[in-house]
């Protein structure tokens, strides 16, 4: 005869599980721990042409012009989700950016967001990177744009250390 089982409900950093399956649920969760711990975080492999703009050898690409990269950060970045005039009727916004790169974009939105006149009270951004950059490797990137400093400093104290998974 079969025993009954009672659903589970399990909580693994921010998962949270239910299932009346609780051997499911359990292996299923075993793999992902499994999965995370094999997991690494790949490197941009992050090398600066003459003129200083930064560049990824992983992927023959660059971040950005440094001749033009916050302009550019503030055309498609900015312009193209419509702030900051999408956020000016919200207490909290959230904005979700896969690819955080150098952090251009996320400076450039912070300092538009701090000078704008009509802005929410709370401004979330989330970003994820699958080959983030180190903390000195930022700071080189954003020593062409003076006008960001007080918000490079600020991101460069808080940057946490990369670590792979969720």
């Amino acid at each position: 005869s079969h025993s009954q089982t009672r659903p589970v409900e399990l909580t693994l950093g921010a998962q949270h599980y239910h299932s009346a399956k609780p051997h499911r649920t359990l292996r299923h969760v075993a793999t992902m721990v499994e999965q995370n711990n094999n997991m690494t975080i790949g490197e941009a492999e992050l090398e600066f042409m003459v003129n200083g703009t930064p560049r990824s050898k992983r992927f023959n690409d660059t971040y950005f012009n440094t001749e033009g990269g916050l302009a550019e950060s503030r055309r498609v970045f900015l312009d193209g989700s419509g702030l900051p005039s999408a956020w000016a009727d919200h207490n909290t916004f959230t904005i979700g950016e896969t690819g955080f790169g150098t952090g251009l974009n996320f400076l450039a939105t912070w300092h538009a967001w701090r000078t704008s006149e009509s802005k929410p009270h709370h401004l979330n951004y989330l970003a994820v990177e699958g080959f983030p950059l180190s903390r000195d490797e930022l700071e080189v990137c954003h020593t062409h744009y003076p006008e960001l400093f007080p918000y490079t400093e600020e991101l460069l104290r808080t940057y946490p250390t990369p670590h792979p998974g969720y």
